[in-house]
């Protein structure tokens, strides 16, 4: 359930505002420009219609950015850098990269295994690692013994502090270490790395992050200026009763025409189980903030306008989650069945050789290599030749395996695409190969982010159908500019 505490809501609203959500690539045609306006102009009035605006959950998102924009305007501006420059530190140190995408070898090990069966498990983990040292193709591993195959992204502080600790100071194209976390073990490839965004650019996202004891912090440096705006008049004997006994039912003070009684207090206390005189600071400030909000609400209409854009597109990103993104991505059933049903779909351009390709240091073990390599299936090959021929101190084979187009391997090139034959190597001069040609990946989880995206928008397309919607196209340039506008931001 898309639940949002009041704990967590800065947290969440800073993952939405950094972008960890469901988006769409950059189009290149005017025309697509023009029509994926269209679509997510249909899809925020569908999101209407099934009622997800009416969630809770949605409107304290809304209710807690408004908050956040209307304090920014109203915040002592210096206090306001300070916290906000201590929360991009924090992101800093915790992580080299604001994201990464990665492949993952990950065996689950639960808290109460058995010393036996975590030896055993760490012993497999280790067997990989020394196939990939070997020239075993990553994905070809994690295809077929990891739990968790496939190219995902990982934004930093969504895993284990020992998984950063290994990922983040890994280079981008290398594998780490099989590590321990307290989910199991893991190997990871890091294909890419997206750096953390410098200061200024993130200043904005980051302001509009900050938390409630952060804002609370902000704001109280800007109480005497606002008591002084809205004519603040404190009703003493009130608050030394209220101080003194917990309760009153006299006045406290007025603001801007209006008396805030005992009984005021006395809600706010029931929501703010705080000791009693924070519990009356906090009051006081959330009755000046309240004013301050609803004036600048009235004097600024810009602000409204910006919360419904936002408003608008977080609407969008809830539909997409639940209807065609990592929620309805998560059901590999359903996942592997579109890929069954649609397999000539991700055929490969040119035909490609999935096997392995072997250097080996004389023609008796070359002969004896195929032999054994046909006898066995292909997620064994290179554990076989480990154990066979490279256990000593002088390897007799070196070996690589995985799925080759023209191109990735020179004796794959000669074999198999009748290219000219490469230079042998002096060590291991007689070369082989054991596997086939075929046109396409064999299995759903080798496709990975193709398959994915194309099931996404296969979804998509009937969620906006099951509606009725449609889109028809016609190019506005004004608004078209207005698009593209907004997709350089």
């Amino acid at each position: 359930m898309w639940k949002i505490t009041q704990y967590n809501q800065g947290v969440w609203l800073m993952a939405i505002l950094l972008g960890f959500s469901v988006t769409l690539k950059a189009h290149d045609h005017p025309k697509d420009a023009a029509r994926e306006a269209a679509w997510r102009k249909q899809e925020i009035a569908i999101a209407r219609q099934e009622g997800l605006d009416t969630l809770p959950e949605y409107r304290a998102a809304v209710d807690s950015c408004r908050r956040s924009w209307l304090r920014t305007a109203v915040a002592d501006s210096a206090r306001l850098e300070e916290a906000t420059r201590r929360s991009y530190q924090y992101l800093a140190q915790r992580g080299e990269g604001l994201r990464c995408l990665v492949s993952e070898i990950f065996r689950p090990l639960p808290q109460n295994a058995t010393a036996r069966a975590q030896q055993r498990a760490e012993a497999e983990m280790d067997s990989l690692y020394q196939a990939l040292q070997q020239g075993a193709d990553f994905s070809q591993l994690a295809s077929s013994h990891s739990d968790h195959p496939g190219v995902h992204e990982v934004a930093s502080l969504q895993r284990p502090v020992e998984w950063e600790e290994a990922v983040f100071s890994t280079p981008e194209g290398s594998y780490t270490h099989p590590f321990h976390t307290p989910q199991g073990l893991h190997i990871v490839q890091v294909w890419r790395r997206t750096p953390l965004p410098p200061y200024e650019e993130m200043r904005p996202q980051l302001q509009e992050a900050l938390g409630p004891h952060s804002w609370q912090q902000i704001t109280q440096a800007a109480a005497g200026r606002m008591k002084k705006a809205f004519g603040y008049r404190p009703h003493q004997a009130g608050i030394d009763e209220l101080l003194r006994q917990g309760q009153t039912k006299q006045t406290l003070f007025t603001l801007h025409g209006r008396a805030y009684t005992g009984d005021d207090f006395a809600r706010f206390a029931q929501a703010h189980p705080y000791r009693l005189r924070r519990q009356w600071n906090d009051f006081l400030l959330r009755s000046l903030l309240a004013c301050e909000e609803q004036m600048l609400a009235e004097s600024h209409p810009e602000v409204e306008q910006r919360l419904a854009l936002w408003s608008d597109s977080l609407l969008w990103q809830l539909a997409a989650r639940r209807h065609w993104g990592d929620e309805a991505l998560s059901d590999t059933i359903r996942l592997k069945a579109y890929f069954e049903s649609h397999r000539s779909d991700f055929h490969w351009k040119e035909v490609r050789y999935r096997g392995i390709v072997l250097q080996c240091a004389s023609k008796r073990v070359a002969k004896q290599a195929r032999k054994l390599l046909k006898a066995l299936p292909p997620s064994e090959w290179m554990e076989a030749i480990r154990l066979m021929f490279n256990k000593g101190q002088e390897p007799q084979i070196e070996a690589k395996q995985g799925v080759f187009a023209a191109g990735d391997h020179p004796w794959i090139d000669h074999f198999v695409f009748k290219q000219e034959k490469p230079q042998p190597h002096p060590d291991f001069p007689i070369a082989t190969c054991v596997g086939h040609k075929q046109k396409g990946p064999e299995q759903w989880s080798e496709v990975g982010e193709e398959l994915r995206q194309a099931y996404r928008n296969h979804l998509r397309t009937a969620w906006r159908e099951r509606h009725g919607a449609s889109v028809k196209v016609e190019i506005n340039q004004e608004e078209l500019k207005t698009v593209n506008s907004q997709g350089s931001n």
